[in-house]
């Protein structure tokens, strides 16, 4: 596991800038995100899917039971990133604004009710595995970890963040929590050493993309 902290005042900024450009927090570490991959991979066109809480579409946004209510939505903003920071934020923010406006994160549960509604368990089962496949490379913002959720008779919580699921290669996943007004990006990897350095300097890029 690799983590790396944004502390409160270099996070309050990061929200003011987002709320000065019209953005979500997410658009922000979007943005950074798809300037990090362009620069350690050298590509330009990349697509990345973001979980969704589907809860939104339900009366009251609350559900009966204990269930995996996710889907993705797709953050693509094409070849042309931009030269700039914001440039790219612009675009991320676009795209996402018409991600949000769509019922596509629908698309995938549907299909699946569909499939096991009308096919035999194994034979849809089957089909699952040929079309929905785990995104090579994804962002994940778990989100807010509120204070007062975490009470322990005569203890103070300085500090608490949730990371993601182990990746192996070829997949790479970053996890962002918020607490206490500070971010903690964390990254599971299994592999070497060397992927564990490798990890690290790209946090820091990330983390150098970001508006300061």
């Amino acid at each position: 596991m690799v983590i790396r902290k944004i502390l409160p005042e270099r996070f309050l900024f990061i929200k003011a800038y987002a709320k000065e450009n019209k953005a979500t927090l997410n658009d922000v570490l979007l943005a950074a995100y798809i300037r990090s991959l362009h620069k350690a991979l050298k590509i330009n066109h990349i697509s990345l899917p973001c979980p969704i809480d589907l809860r939104r579409y339900l009366p009251n946004k609350r559900s009966e039971g204990i269930c995996n209510l996710t889907s993705n939505i797709i953050c693509d903003i094409g070849s042309d990133i931009g030269d700039t920071y914001k440039e790219t934020l612009l675009k991320v923010r676009e795209s996402m604004n018409a991600e949000k406006d769509s019922f596509s994160c629908l698309n995938g549960p549907f299909m699946l009710e569909m499939l096991f509604s009308m096919l035999p368990y194994k034979k849809a089962k089957q089909i699952v595995s040929k079309i929905f496949n785990n995104p090579p490379i994804a962002m994940t913002n778990i989100g807010i970890i509120h204070k007062n959720n975490l009470m322990f008779d005569g203890l103070n919580i300085k500090d608490t963040f949730i990371s993601g699921s182990i990746k192996y290669k070829p997949y790479f996943q970053i996890a962002i929590t918020t607490f206490d007004n500070k971010i903690t990006l964390s990254v599971n990897f299994c592999g070497t050493e060397n992927d564990r350095i490798k990890i690290i300097e790209f946090l820091s890029i990330f983390d150098n993309e970001l508006p300061y």
